[in-house]
């Protein structure tokens, strides 16, 4: 859908889907982020009745590319209680929002996290995310 080009094109496809998906709504959700909508992608993360890690890794990257890292921090936090497992993705952001908000606490207990996990956060995709 965001391969469209255009994202009223491809908001006006997914509100037009018989059925939606946790793939459907990341996807856009992706696109928003790109955009700087934050608002948008919010309002439909919180539309979504399924949400994966991928798709809280969308809002939370999102979050943190366009300088809110204080709503990626608190999304991370609502993702922990939701017993949603983080990944290599969510943790890369994770450690970005951290830096931009001065806090170690979080950062020491991602760092412990992905000591004590089988998380790689070496391979090559996760390195460029973080380089971003």
């Amino acid at each position: 859908m965001s391969n469209l080009g255009d994202l009223g094109s491809a908001r006006k496809l997914f509100d037009l889907m018989p059925e939606r998906n946790v793939v459907s709504f990341t996807t856009l959700i992706d696109a928003y982020a790109k955009s700087g909508d934050m608002a948008s992608a919010r309002f439909l993360f919180d539309q979504s009745e399924s949400k994966d890690v991928v798709l809280w890794s969308a809002m939370i990257t999102g979050y943190t590319q366009n300088g809110q890292p204080n709503e990626a921090v608190q999304l991370f936090t609502d993702l922990r209680e939701h017993n949603v497992k983080p990944d290599e993705y969510v943790i890369v952001s994770l450690m970005s929002a951290c830096s931009q908000v001065g806090s170690l606490e979080l950062a020491k207990w991602a760092d412990s996290y992905v000591s004590q996990s089988s998380l790689d956060l070496r391979r090559p995709h996760v390195v460029a995310d973080l380089q971003l």
